[in-house]
C-alpha cells in the first residue's frame, strides 16, 4: 500500500507540474511574456505613421488640383462672357479698337493670379466677309508660373447690315 501511495503522490506532482508549465506558457502576468502590449503599440504607431506619410501629401495635392480646376472654370466663364459682349456688337463696330475696350471682370481679377486678357481680330480675305475673334485669358499659379491659357474663337459673318 505504501508503494501505491507513492505512485499516486508522484502522479499528482507530475500533473501539477504539467499544469503549471502549460499555464505559464500562455500567461501574460508575472512570470509570463512581458512587453507584448508595448510591441503591439509600436507596430500600430509605425503603420499609422506610414499611412499619414501617404495621406497628407495626397490631401494637399487634391486641394491644389481643386483650386486649379476652379480657376480654369472661372477663366472659361470669363472668356464666354466676353465673347457674348463681342457677339452683341454690330458688324460695322466690330473692330480692334472696340475689342480693346473690353476688360476682365472684377471677379476674374480677384479669382486669378496676375490675369491677362488678349483679344485678337482677324479679317481673312475671301468671298464671304468674315471676322475671326480670338479671346485668350492667361494667369499664373501660386509660384508665378504661367498656366495653360483658355482660348475661345468665334467667327462672325456680315449679314447684310443686320
Amino acid at each position: 500500500m505504501v508503494t501505491e501511495r507513492r505512485t499516486t503522490a508522484a502522479t499528482r506532482n507530475s500533473r501539477t507540474e504539467r499544469r503549471h508549465v502549460r499555464v505559464s506558457d500562455g500567461d501574460f502576468g508575472p512570470g509570463g511574456r512581458r512587453g507584448g502590449f508595448l510591441v503591439e503599440m509600436l507596430s500600430a504607431v509605425v503603420v499609422l505613421s506610414a499611412a499619414l506619410l501617404v495621406a497628407v501629401p495626397m490631401i494637399g495635392k487634391t486641394g491644389a488640383l481643386r483650386r486649379q480646376a476652379e480657376q480654369r472654370q472661372l477663366a472659361m466663364q470669363e472668356a464666354a462672357n466676353l465673347m457674348e459682349q463681342v457677339a452683341r456688337l454690330p458688324w460695322q463696330r466690330l473692330s480692334k479698337e472696340s475689342l480693346q475696350r473690353l476688360k476682365l471682370s472684377e471677379a476674374a481679377r480677384r479669382g486669378l493670379r496676375s490675369p491677362e486678357l488678349v483679344i485678337e481680330l482677324a479679317e481673312p480675305v475671301g468671298p464671304v466677309p468674315t471676322k475671326q475673334v480670338v479671346i485668350q485669358v492667361r494667369w499664373r499659379d501660386s509660384v508665378g508660373r504661367p498656366i495653360r491659357p483658355v482660348w475661345l474663337v468665334a467667327w462672325f459673318y456680315d449679314r447684310g447690315g443686320k
